[in-house]
């Protein structure tokens, strides 16, 4: 342990490595979305943003399933040692890739439809999604290894570093050839396929020693499909659907308006992001081993806070000069919205940090109430749709009504963790 490891206590300090990371990768995420903004024109931009709403509702779906691939190899790894849990993993890793090899087929064939939707001027663009979308889901995975070990640097570097820098690299290479819409979208694709090599090949020689050593393990690629629903659910469909919604309803302009809110007002969301990521396979090994779960649940409460609250105060009070310097002018109509937006992303954040901390406690009830609350979202915008305002307090009051659900998730005892049998089961 370093001294500032010592210093900070090793949870605080491995969030706040993963932070960093998440941070100047989200800065330049950000940078990216900027530069398409300002390439295309709202109306393409519009379109850019329902597309990319769609592939990060995959791609926070998919972070359920990197949750559950990290709960199950903290779980083998803290039982039977780390060599268990890399076969676990790559046998759980290539059945799950043959589970989502149909999404970008799927796209495919729905390109035309899809296009019209958003009002895009390509099906190419659809299709390239369609693949990004398949390589995130890949990636995402991988990265469950990575969290389930607790290999929190190589993590930061591989899974929050490397994909936005690789994404802006090859999208302003694309935007400079002219690729536009498409050329954005394929940005991504890049992005997720380097980083999914970059996750893996290091393993390689490990993987091949478990592969000999260890007695055949059952590979709960199905299990995992199934349970991570409901939380894939939860994390995707609160962040992204009101962008689609806002699409459906709204004019063109102002859909790009909104897009280049829903952009910058998840810096909130991100922020503590790393927080559950460190907090999940601490608190399922602690729960697994029956040494009490609930003080990294609520040091990642204390510290979510803590990174969230002091930048939402700063765009709270200086909307307008944030939107008008990363957007341009143009987009100045967002301004009076963007504090509230915010404020609506934090509480999310915390809903996800709370629903997290009770499925590395084995209460899953709590996630299937979430979910079940958050669907009223599609109706109550569907009925009330007059202002962008308006949609933006649906999201609001959903959340606060799901933060008053999930508290007790924290603030309760959690039960006996299940016996090892049933850990590994298929």
């Amino acid at each position: 342990m370093t001294k500032l490891q010592a210093l900070l206590g090793r949870f605080t300090y491995e969030t706040l490595l993963v932070t960093a990371a998440m941070v100047v990768g989200n800065a330049l995420g950000y940078a990216y979305q900027v530069i398409v903004a300002r390439v295309l024109d709202v109306r393409v931009f519009g379109a850019f943003g329902a597309l990319a709403g769609l592939f990060y509702i995959f791609a926070l779906g998919a972070s359920a399933y990197r949750v559950e691939i990290a709960a199950v190899v903290a779980r083998t790894t803290a039982e039977f040692g780390e060599k268990r849990g890399l076969k676990l993993f790559l046998k759980t890793e290539w059945r799950l890739a043959l589970v989502f090899l149909p999404v970008p087929i799927i796209l495919a064939l729905v390109s035309g439809p899809v296009s019209e939707a958003v009002h895009a001027d390509s099906q190419a663009a659809v299709v390239v999604l369609g693949f990004a979308i398949f390589a995130t889901l890949l990636t995402s995975t991988a990265l469950g290894l990575l969290q389930g070990l607790q290999r929190f640097r190589r993590l930061a570097l591989v899974g929050y570093f490397l994909p936005p820098t690789l994404k802006l690299v090859a999208g302003l290479a694309f935007l400079a050839a002219g690729f536009g819409l498409t050329g954005a979208l394929a940005a991504m694709l890049v992005a997720d396929l380097i980083a999914f090599a970059v996750a893996l090949v290091p393993w390689r020689r490990r993987f091949q020693e478990a592969a000999r050593q260890e007695p055949e393990v059952p590979a709960p690629a199905f299990r995992i499909l199934f349970a991570g629903l409901p939380l894939a659910f939860f994390i995707a469909f609160p962040t992204n659907i009101d962008v689609l919604l806002v699409t459906q309803y709204f004019q063109p302009d102002e859909a790009g308006l909104y897009a280049a809110l829903a952009t910058f007002g998840k810096v909130i969301y991100f922020l503590p992001l790393a927080v559950s990521l460190v907090m999940v396979p601490k608190v399922v090994e602690k729960h697994a081993l029956n040494s009490g779960s609930r003080r990294p649940g609520l040091q990642g409460l204390f510290l979510s806070l803590a990174l969230a609250i002091p930048p939402l105060i700063v765009i709270w009070l200086f909307p307008g000069p944030i939107i008008q310097l990363l957007f341009g002018v143009s987009y100045s109509g967002a301004s009076p919205l963007l504090g509230l937006y915010c404020l609506t992303m934090l509480i999310f954040a915390i809903n996800l940090l709370l629903v997290q901390y009770a499925l590395a406690t084995e209460r899953r009830r709590y996630v299937l109430m979430a979910d079940a609350l958050t669907l009223l979202i599609i109706p109550a915008v569907v009925i009330w749709h007059a202002s962008l305002q308006q949609v933006i307090l649906i999201m609001l009051v959903d959340n606060v009504s799901l933060l008053l659900l999930c508290l007790p998730a924290l603030i309760r005892r959690d039960r006996q963790p299940v016996p090892q049998a049933e850990i590994h089961r298929e």
